[in-house]
Parts: C-alpha cells; structure tokens; sequence
C-alpha cells in the first residue's frame, strides 16, 4: 500500500468514525427522551451550557417532542458512518459500495435542489412556501406566554423563527386568520401567536423581557398592525442567501462529500486489487 493511499484509508475511517458518533449521539438522546424524561432531564443537566439554553427554550421539552424526528436523523447518520468506517476498515466490499451510493445519491439530491432554485425559482419558492404552509396546517401550533414558553417542538421551531427572523406565518400574519390554520392563541382575541409581535430584540431568550413588546400584543394581540407582516418563508430565504455562515457550511459540506467520494473511490479499487491478486 502507497503512502497516499494508506493516508486516503485513515482519512476515510477518521470522517466515518466521527460521523458514527455524531449520529450516535441524537441516536441516543431520542431514545432516552422516549424511554424516561426524568432520565433526560438528569442527562441535560450534565451538558455545559445547558442551563443558558433553557433560560431561552425548555430543552428536554424540544428533545422529547422532537424524539423520532432526532432519532431518524441519528440513525441515518449513523448508518452512513457505520457502512463506511466498516466498509473501509474490515473491507467489506458491499458495504464500501453502499456507502459511496449513498454518497453520490446525497450529493445529486443537493445539486437538483440547487439547479432546481436557480433555474426556476418562481417554481421552487411556490413549492417551498407550500410546503411550510402546510406544516402549519397539519400541525396545531402552541401559542406561548412570557411566563411560560412550554411547547412541543415544532411550535418552538416556528417561535424561535418568528422571533429571530421578524417575521410572522408563511406568507404573513395573515395566515392565522385562516380557517385551514389551527392553533392554540393565548388570549381569545389573539390574531397571532406572541412571536410574531413587533419588537426590537432578535434574540428568543429576551422574549421574558416585554419591554421589546407592546404590552397589548402582549396580553390581548387584537391589533393587527402590532404583527410583523413579513411572510417567515421570504425572511428565512433572504437570510440564507445573504449569511455568509450558512454558505460557508453549505458550500463545506458539498466539498467534504466530494472528497469521501474520491476517497472512497480509491479505497474500493485498492480493495479490488487486493482481492484481484488473492485470486
């Protein structure tokens, strides 16, 4: 074996390894959150920073509402680094082979997803806001207080975008007015939920602080004109086009699965060889 490709081989298992573990770990949490929340409760506690991050959501809340979802996404992850830290490791032919399917199947998803935005974006953006619409939909949201912001985690995930972002709905604060559109208000005349009111902060843990809210929002929010009007989907599409972070991590995460290709590659032909020559 060269150096360059016994360098390839350690490179491949290293990224695969941490991709196990890191899919090990929501693999984990979900199941503990669906087997015993006190259990969880004990486990969050143990992680640095935990606390600050309850301060602004209920923590063992989200996981517990979220659990399947986290699950799913662990195990998927941890699938791909099993088949190819294996694969590569032990030299199972047909696991290596999987896994570089699996790769190039992900990397196609992402490239169609791209080609499809820019090449037609009016239909791209329809079929996006839809979607996201939907979700509010089939999803009966939780309205929160500022004296209790419990929730299950989808209406988390859609207070902590309201609020971050500005923004209010898909399309605008109008789509809680909708009959197709259930949710849990907080006071009987609330046009929407407490996130999509007006304020100043950007942060979903000042949210305790009503001096970024109008009190009446607060309390009653029966006056449309004290709701961000800005559709969450246009926001969430501006912030991700002009953030250089999510770029950065977008543009990243497309090279990384570029080079476990060509590692891969170069792995399942020295594989090859080998078994070539045995014969």
């Amino acid at each position: 074996m060269g150096c360059g490709n016994a360098c390839g081989a350690f490179l491949l298992n290293v990224v695969n390894l941490l991709f196990l573990l890191i899919g090990l770990v929501p693999l984990v949490f979900g199941i503990i959150a669906l087997a015993s929340e006190k259990t969880l409760t004990t486990v969050i506690a143990f992680i640095p920073g935990s606390a600050d991050i309850n301060q602004i959501v209920p923590l063992s809340e989200l996981i517990k509402s979220s659990a399947v979802y986290i699950i799913v996404l662990g195990g998927i992850i941890f699938v791909i680094g099993f088949l190819g830290f294996c694969g590569s490791c032990c030299k199972v032919r047909w696991m290596i082979y999987l896994y570089m399917l699996l790769l190039i199947l992900i990397l196609l998803a992402e490239i169609a997803i791209i080609v499809l935005a820019v090449a037609f974006p009016s239909t791209f953006s329809s079929g996006a806001k839809t979607a996201m619409m939907q979700s509010l939909k089939d999803n009966e949201l939780q309205d929160i207080t500022l004296k209790n912001k419990t929730a299950d985690g989808l209406s988390l995930a859609w207070h902590s975008m309201q609020f971050g972002l500005q923004c209010c709905g898909a399309n605008s604060s109008a789509d809680y007015s909708s009959s197709s559109v259930k949710w849990k208000p907080r006071s009987t005349n609330a046009l929407a939920p407490l996130t999509c009111c007006q304020h100043t902060g950007t942060d979903f843990g000042s949210i305790s602080n009503d001096t970024f809210i109008s009190p009446n929002c607060v309390l009653y929010g029966n006056v449309t004109v004290e709701y961000s009007n800005k559709g969450c989907f246009n926001a969430l599409l501006s912030w991700i086009v002009t953030s250089s972070v999510v770029i950065g991590v977008m543009a990243g995460i497309g090279a990384l699965e570029i080079l476990l290709i060509l590692l891969t590659c170069c792995r399942i032909r020295e594989i090859r060889n080998k078994h070539d020559i045995k014969k």
